[in-house]
């Protein structure tokens, strides 16, 4: 049960702030401006992160914990799943809404980046500097893999626990739940010039390129030229 608080917690955190990032990627390519006052500006990382800390905590403590199943290997609200238990059904009201909502949000945030982006292809007279180009692509692609696995995850999730599903299909979703705290570091490091270029100098490779101070200027800093 400890384990299955602690998960369900980073779960509610981690994708509370996979929403923010969608959201400061869609701005960063369609707002700068508001981008760099929403994101750039003062202690709003800092704010951002303790708030989806404090809604992860709260959740915690206020609804039914998770207890993982050796035999389907995932977690389940439900501590006897799959052995009868007619006369109580196990549930967490706020899964559902957190989960499906997540997943929605995430659909609308890339929905409202592909209307922006055809609509930018489509008029040839915007800014240059409001043009999307090929450089930019791996800053995008690195949160949309993210945001893909949030988005399957979360739904798969939330339906394994109240239908049947099979049990490949049950142990894959827990491998993409575990893969959405694992995969965003090798992400990072492989398609961002600019937080590679850190590890790099951090583990005594120094590149040519400094890193930026601000963790959001990192991941936002638009490549200068092919890696």
């Amino acid at each position: 049960m400890i384990s299955g608080s602690i998960c369900y917690a980073a779960w509610i955190a981690e994708s509370d702030l996979a929403v923010v990032l969608a959201i400061n990627r869609l701005l960063f390519f369609t707002k700068p401006h508001l981008c760099d006052r929403f994101f750039n500006n003062g202690n709003q990382t800092l704010i951002i992160f303790i708030v989806a800390l404090i809604h992860a905590f709260i959740v915690q403590i206020s609804t039914d914990v998770l207890t993982f199943n050796s035999i389907y290997g995932a977690y389940f609200f439900n501590p006897h799943h799959g052995y009868p238990q007619p006369n109580y059904k196990f549930s967490n009201f706020w899964h559902p809404i957190q989960n499906i909502g997540v997943a929605l949000l995430l659909a609308v945030i890339y929905l409202t980046f592909l209307v922006y982006f055809i609509r930018q292809k489509s008029n040839h007279s915007q800014s240059a500097e409001n043009v999307i180009t090929i450089s930019d692509a791996p800053i995008f692609l690195q949160v949309l893999i993210v945001s893909l696995l949030n988005f399957f995850t979360a739904l798969a999730y939330v339906y394994f626990q109240h239908f049947p599903m099979p049990d490949i299909a049950v142990k894959a979703t827990h491998v993409a739940w575990l893969f959405i705290h694992g995969l965003p570091s090798i992400l990072y490091v492989t398609l961002n010039k600019s937080i590679r270029t850190a590890v790099m100098k951090f583990i005594r490779f120094p590149k040519s390129i400094a890193p930026t101070s601000s963790m959001w200027n990192i991941s936002a800093l638009r490549p200068v030229s092919s890696p």
